[in-house]
């Protein structure tokens, strides 16, 4: 992996731990846009806090592997993946696509992490 790449997705690793510290202060704090995409995709709002905290220990989980443990930056960084592919799902089955976008992009900065963590 070259210098820059390796920056690069060292940079995109931050900012999916920013975003997802972001979303599980929103989701813990119920923001409005938060509980209104929820129930259209038909999420129970009581399954919000659970996962808030699946998000939380993703980004704790990135944290961990940028201060020198990898293979926990993996392992959470494929965890946010596989959340983000469920999320983007959810979008899809429930036909919610005007704000498709934003599961995307968090599953696009989780690939980023776990493209880091594979190559480092």
């Amino acid at each position: 992996m070259t210098g820059a790449v390796h920056a690069g997705l060292a940079a995109a690793t931050a900012a999916c731990i920013a975003a997802n510290a972001f979303i599980v202060a929103a989701d813990l704090a119920r923001a409005r846009f938060v509980m209104a995409n929820s129930a259209q995709v038909g999420l129970a709002p009581r399954s919000i806090p659970y996962l808030a905290a699946l998000k939380g220990a993703g980004a704790l989980g990135l944290v961990a592997g940028l201060a020198g443990i990898p293979f926990v930056g993996l392992a959470a960084a494929a965890g946010l993946v596989a959340f983000f592919v469920g999320a983007v799902g959810a979008h899809v089955r429930a036909r919610v696509f005007y704000n498709i976008g934003f599961p995307l992009l968090y599953l696009a900065l989780a690939a980023a992490s776990l493209a880091y963590f594979a190559g480092s």
